[in-house]
């Protein structure tokens, strides 16, 4: 069965609240696929999340999404309250291959099933969203037409516009969105977008008065909207529906598992590791070797700080990193469980360690042009390294 596509954006200071959005839309939309863009969310959270949830049910994908645009200094453009992650979202039709998917804010629950709007024909249309009081369209829901978004190369466009104006943007990445789509967005009704959040500003001046959502409130919207700071999981808060958000965030796993009838199976670490020691970001065939050899765990290692372009790596379920290694303890550890040392980074070699290694009489491999250093390796070419896997694969310890 297609899985529904779902896309949230932020960092691991943000890590409870994107979880309990993720609790409350999973709840509902079993089945589904949900991109997560993030530059520091570990890899045992996803690990977790996909074990609880199992395969069948949830295809949860780690985007660690490093770009020079993503600065934290992007945050000083925009409200206190709104994290700079949400300009992830330009990055969707790089990242995410399928055409149609839903963007959820993470200040948001959703408290019913979202599968209709799949169903939904957005044609030339750039866009669906719920109307927003100081715009077209509120950003923190979007029905988004990816297609379009990646045939008009919009990441481009908005990256540049949001650089251009950055010293005058109030709202972030809504005010450039609003700018760039126009009125080339279907609107969405309001329960796809409930401002709960505007309920703060009752107090502070009466013309928000009659901009406060009025959807009947004994039957819950189908998404509720904490927008401003006045968050349900601070201390006090004076908005609505503070218990609504609770409840969702309380909610265990297994309550949320239990719904969906069957239990998943268990995800488990692959048993067989390979080992690299580095200190380049220059690894050769990396790609592809973790692509092909998904059975298999990479262990990539350095005694010092990596590059992100190496950290990113991590978002591939079988593939750890360990910067700043201490070669007395972690460092002796991996190479004690490690069943196969590959020697495919460029630059620097450790001679003194592959010695060692060699005692042990499992395997070193290399490439023809990674292979650089005083031992003696099984050399495979560079151009076919489709030869490297079929040996990985053959290998028995």
């Amino acid at each position: 069965m297609t899985k529904n596509v779902f896309v949230l954006a932020g960092d691991y200071a943000y890590i409870r609240y994107i979880e309990t959005t993720l609790k409350s839309l999973l709840l509902h939309n079993p089945n589904s696929k949900v991109y997560i863009f993030n530059q520091d969310i570990p890899q045992e959270w996803f690990r977790n999340i996909r074990k609880r949830c199992g395969a069948d049910y949830l295809d949860l994908v780690d985007i660690k999404l490093f770009d020079d645009f993503l600065s934290a200094s992007l945050s000083q453009t925009t409200n206190g309250h709104i994290n700079y992650m949400t300009f992830a979202r330009y990055f969707i039709p790089q990242y995410v291959s399928e055409d149609l998917l839903v963007y959820l804010d993470s200040d948001m629950i959703v408290t019913g099933s979202l599968s209709h709007l799949f169903d939904i024909n957005l044609g030339d249309h750039y866009l669906a969203a719920a109307s927003d009081f100081e715009a077209n369209f509120n950003a923190g829901f979007l029905l988004i037409n990816n297609r379009l978004w990646r045939e008009a190369g919009l990441k481009d466009i908005l990256i540049d516009y949001t650089l251009e104006h950055l010293s005058t943007l109030t709202v972030g990445d809504q005010e450039v969105l609003n700018h760039i789509v126009g009125e080339r967005f279907l609107q969405l009704e309001e329960t796809y977008n409930f401002k709960i959040g505007l309920d703060t500003f009752v107090s502070e001046s009466d013309q928000f008065l009659e901009k406060l959502p009025n959807h009947p409130l004994h039957q819950l919207p189908l998404v509720l909207h904490y927008l401003s700071y006045d968050k349900p999981w601070n201390i006090t808060s004076r908005g609505r529906l503070r218990e609504v958000w609770w409840h969702y965030h309380n909610l265990e796993w297994s309550e949320i598992v239990s719904t969906w009838k069957v239990l998943p199976t268990s995800i488990g670490k692959p048993s067989k590791n390979l080992f690299i020691l580095t200190d380049s970001c220059w690894i050769e065939q990396l790609d592809y070797l973790i692509e092909n050899l998904p059975d298999w765990h990479f262990h990539i290692a350095a005694f010092t700080t990596v590059a992100p372009v190496l950290l990113a790596k991590m978002a591939n379920e079988n593939v750890t990193v360990y910067p700043n290694i201490i070669r007395q303890t972690t460092l002796a550890g991996l190479l004690s469980e490690a069943d196969i040392y590959l020697d495919i980074n460029h630059e620097r070699k450790f001679d003194d360690i592959l010695q060692e290694w060699k005692k042990t009489a499992k395997p070193i491999l290399s490439f023809d042009n990674t292979n650089h250093s005083q031992v003696d390796t099984l050399v495979f070419p560079t151009s076919q390294p489709e030869q490297m896997v079929d040996y990985i694969r053959q290998y028995k310890s």
